[in-house]
């Protein structure tokens, strides 16, 4: 079936003009105009249209979002799998939070805003201002970066994410049997080959993503980082001797990578 665009906002419930600027700004265009003008909208622009404001609930920015439904690699499916756990997490937090809630109203009944239990307001407080998916690298990273990092990251499965968190902690182990060893040496090398494998699946190979990350591990190194966020960094509390081997096995591998690729070219 075929909609005009007031058809379909009264369907979706979203109204004409933010149709018609999602349509402007390239976001969610109809599927078809017919000869006399009319833009009709099908079954699947109200999957785009689903895709657009659940990324959007999720904290994504409009041109984030065109970025990550035009990229080539975007996969319906896992999409939605990112999507549905994320909401469960928001339901089971607002459900604690109005657990909590409910308990200070019940004490609220006998005490007064001076006597009642200030761990349970700081509880609240907490849940209330926890930051939404995707919102922190807002401080990192440009709005071009960002769409990148954000395409690379609904790519990943929560499983395949808790996999390289693992790989980086066996990386961390790996290296401290060799702390003692030059970074050029054939061990420390392979390891930096894994490093740079890893790094990569979060830069994505692109340099100003990469700066944020080493901003982001300074921050973490200084204690700077937020506990939601600090638990997914993978340098944060690295010893200095361990990251001292690391940094320039990395950039070691990287140069004779690079010489490698010239003499090739």
């Amino acid at each position: 079936m075929a909609y005009r665009t007031a058809e379909f906002a009264k369907l979706t419930g979203v109204t004409v003009r933010t149709l018609q600027y999602y349509d402007r700004c390239g976001l969610l265009a109809p599927s078809q105009v017919t000869e006399a003008g009319h833009r009709l909208y099908e079954r699947s622009d109200l999957v785009r249209l689903q895709q657009v404001l659940t990324l959007k609930w999720m904290g994504f920015s409009l041109k984030a979002i065109k970025a990550i439904l035009d990229d080539p690699t975007y996969d319906l499916q896992t999409s939605l799998a990112i999507q549905e756990a994320a909401i469960r997490n928001e339901v089971e937090r607002l459900r604690t939070v109005a657990d909590l809630i409910g308990r200070v109203q019940e004490q609220a009944r006998q005490m007064t805003a001076e006597t009642v239990d200030t761990e349970m307001i700081r509880a609240i407080i907490q849940q209330i201002v926890q930051t939404d998916p995707g919102r922190w690298i807002e401080e990192y990273f440009s709005e071009a970066a960002r769409a990148g990092l954000q395409t690379r990251w609904l790519a990943y499965s929560p499983q395949q994410i808790a996999e390289v968190e693992q790989a980086w902690a066996k990386l961390f182990e790996a290296f401290d049997q060799h702390l003692d060893d030059p970074p050029d040496s054939p061990p420390v090398q392979k390891l930096a080959a894994e490093m740079n494998r890893l790094v990569e699946m979060f830069t994505g190979g692109d340099p100003e993503v990469e700066a944020g990350m080493l901003q982001m591990e300074a921050d973490a190194q200084h204690g700077k980082l937020p506990a939601k966020l600090a638990q997914h960094m993978p340098y944060e509390g690295v010893p200095q001797k361990r990251r001292a081997l690391m940094q320039s096995a990395l950039n070691i591998y990287r140069q004779r990578q690079k010489s490698a690729g010239k003499q090739t070219g």
